[in-house]
């Protein structure tokens, strides 16, 4: 993947987070998975892929078709059973300046990260209380 271009203002909020939380519980008990678009207004959080009781897949022709267009801004998905941080798995599918959300689904909670010089950098937390009417 290419450098990631951050929109000036765009960020990931309550909003979003909450449309993650209500795919990740539809797709319960498997994951669920999508990509952070940039968008005139912000950034979008779109379901895509498919998620297993243990991981998640996005096709690469589908992260690279949205790469090209200069949409792409990282991806989201859920854990079930656990809290949102990133797995060592989750890394490997990380790029430089690549964003994540995570949505964990045991307490409804939600991390954004940027992956920075191979290291994620935590940018957001959404915790219970903020996630307890969505």
């Amino acid at each position: 993947m290419g450098p990631v271009r951050q929109q000036r203002g765009a960020s990931v909020g309550l909003e979003q987070v909450q449309r993650a939380l209500r795919a990740a519980r539809e797709a319960a008990p498997d994951e669920a998975c999508g990509l952070l678009l940039r968008t005139p207004t912000g950034i979008a959080v779109e379901p895509r892929g498919v998620g297993t009781r243990t991981g998640f897949h996005i096709p690469a022709r589908e992260l690279a078709a949205e790469a090209a267009r200069g949409e792409l801004l990282g991806v989201w998905h859920s854990h079930p059973v656990g809290p949102p941080d990133l797995s060592p798995e989750d890394l490997n599918g990380l790029w430089e300046g690549a964003l994540a959300l995570v949505v964990g689904l045991q307490w409804p909670s939600a991390a954004l990260y940027r992956l920075e010089a191979g290291t994620p950098r935590l940018l957001s937390l959404w915790t219970r209380a903020v996630l307890a009417d969505s």
